[in-house]
Formats: C-alpha cells, sequence, structure tokens
C-alpha cells in the first residue's frame, strides 16, 4: 500500500462514520415517532410494529458496522504511527501527527508550531517523500 494512499484512509473512514452516525440519528428519531400500537381502522390496520421493529433492526445494524469501521480507524491510525516513527526529523513527525492523528488542519500546525503555512506544506511533503523512499521498510513492516 502507498502512504500516501494509507495517510488518506481516516479521513474517508471518518466520513463515513460521520454520515452512518447521521444516518442512524435520523432514524432513531422516525423511531421515536413511531408508535407500538396497532390502529385498526374500517377496512386498513397499521402495521407500525413491524415498522418499529425494523427500524429498530436497521440501527442496530448501523450501530455494529459504525464499531467495525471504528476498530479498522483505531487499526489504521496505529499504522500511521508505526509509519511516522521511521522519520528522522522531530519536526517532520510532528507535522505529520498533529495532521493525521490529531485531525489539525495545516493552518493550525501552523500556529502551533510556529511556522508559516508554507513552511509546514513543504515539511510535509518532504515527510511523505521521505517515507516513500523507505516505502519497502514501511510496507514490509505493516504487511
Amino acid at each position: 500500500m502507498k502512504i500516501r494512499t494509507l495517510f488518506a484512509m481516516p479521513e474517508r473512514i471518518e466520513n463515513e462514520i460521520r454520515l452512518m452516525k447521521e444516518t442512524r440519528a435520523s432514524i432513531r428519531s422516525i423511531a421515536e415517532k413511531t408508535t407500538p400500537e396497532i390502529h385498526c381502522a374500517p377496512g386498513s390496520c397499521s402495521t407500525s410494529p413491524r415498522k418499529l421493529e425494523n427500524l429498530v433492526i436497521k440501527i442496530t445494524e448501523l450501530d455494529g458496522r459504525i464499531s467495525e469501521y471504528e476498530m479498522g480507524l483505531a487499526e489504521i491510525r496505529l499504522q500511521i504511527s508505526s509509519c511516522i516513527s521511521h522519520l528522522e526529523d522531530t519536526r517532520k513527525s510532528m507535522i505529520l501527527e498533529l495532521r493525521y492523528l490529531r485531525d489539525m488542519s495545516f493552518t493550525e500546525i501552523a500556529n502551533e508550531m510556529h511556522y508559516s503555512q508554507r513552511h509546514i506544506y513543504r515539511l510535509h511533503e518532504d515527510a511523505l517523500n521521505e517515507l516513500e523512499e523507505k516505502l519497502p521498510e514501511v510496507d514490509a513492516m505493516l504487511n
């Protein structure tokens, strides 16, 4: 796996988790409004117990998927942390750690480290290039 691909994965997974949590919240809202009673009117019967049951099943399934994604995200972050440890320059390590493990923006990193944003971009790119040069070592470590 390419270093840049690995480092991009947390953001994509976090977005998927966020979407699943939003979906779960929407379903939960619908479920809270659904009454478990059966209402029968002449000629028609509401099957809200089945609807409520289906909503609860969907929520439970989403909870399971969210947990799986969160565990996968934790594993990927461990791999990223392990990759970062191969850098000798502590500034580069710090930038990658702040960016990919603490989800900080480049502006926040520049402020934190008292560098210009342009310099942070340069060091970030150098760090990724350095890790790509060490790819055989890092790739073997990940497998």
